[in-house]
C-alpha cells in the first residue's frame, strides 16, 4: 500500500509539473493594446524578448509530454511481475535511448524553425 501511495504522488507530481509548463506557455498570449488610448501601433517592440518562433514553442510543449509518457510506459514495465528481469533491462535502455533522440530531434527542430 505505501508503494502504491508513493507511485501516485510522485506521478501526480510529475503531471502537475508538465501542466504548469505548459499553461504557463499558453497564458503567455500575446495582448494587443487598445488604439483608443495608446495610438496606432508601432513598427517594432521596444522592451522583452522577441517573440517565439514555431519550433521553439512546439518544443516547450512537446518536451515535458515525451517525459510523461516515457515515465508512465517506464513505470508499467517495472511494476510488470510477469515481465522477466532481462526484458525489463532492454525495454527501459530502450526508453532512455528513445527519450535522449526525442530530446536531440525536439532541440534540432527548435533551432531549425
Amino acid at each position: 500500500m505505501n508503494k502504491i501511495k508513493k507511485i501516485f504522488i510522485s506521478l501526480g507530481a510529475i503531471i502537475i509539473s508538465a501542466f504548469t509548463k505548459i499553461g504557463g506557455l499558453i497564458s503567455r498570449a500575446a495582448l494587443e493594446p487598445i488604439q483608443a488610448l495608446y495610438g496606432p501601433p508601432q513598427e517594432q517592440e521596444l522592451y522583452g524578448p522577441p517573440p517565439l518562433t514555431t519550433g521553439e514553442t512546439l518544443s516547450k510543449i512537446a518536451k515535458p509530454i515525451i517525459l510523461v509518457v516515457i515515465f508512465i510506459i517506464g513505470l508499467f514495465v517495472i511494476l510488470n511481475k510477469k515481465i522477466t528481469k532481462k526484458v525489463k533491462a532492454i525495454v527501459i535502455s530502450v526508453l532512455i535511448i528513445l527519450g535522449v533522440l526525442g530530446y536531440v530531434l525536439l532541440n534540432y527542430i527548435s533551432k531549425s524553425f
